[in-house]
């Protein structure tokens, strides 16, 4: 970032990604709508990144923290939160059936 940027304040934690590739998207949709961020792989997961293009340890995202809560709404419309699913109840025949 630069000290331009730095005026909107300390970078935070956005969020954790285990995809390479899923990084780099946010990292351009951030772009898109003007937010600065950077990356940083954890641990020695940066090399991993470089030379495999592989990071099991995580991708770390860091944005600005007066633009966090921008930030999080668009990480939000990449992962919608998952509902609870409900499991159909089988009834007694169909459980004899199956077992």
């Amino acid at each position: 970032m630069t000290r331009c940027q730095m005026d909107l304040g300390e970078p935070v934690l956005l969020t954790v990604l285990d995809d390479v590739v899923e990084a780099n998207m946010l990292m351009n949709l951030l772009q898109d709508q003007q937010i600065p961020a950077y990356k940083k792989g954890r641990g020695v997961g940066g090399y991993l990144d470089i030379v495999m293009a592989v990071n099991s340890f995580g991708t770390e995202i860091y944005v600005p923290r007066q633009l966090l809560m921008k930030a999080q709404e668009l990480v939000e419309a990449l992962h919608p939160p998952q509902g609870v699913q409900e499991l159909p109840v089988l009834e007694e025949d169909a459980l004899d059936e199956l077992l």
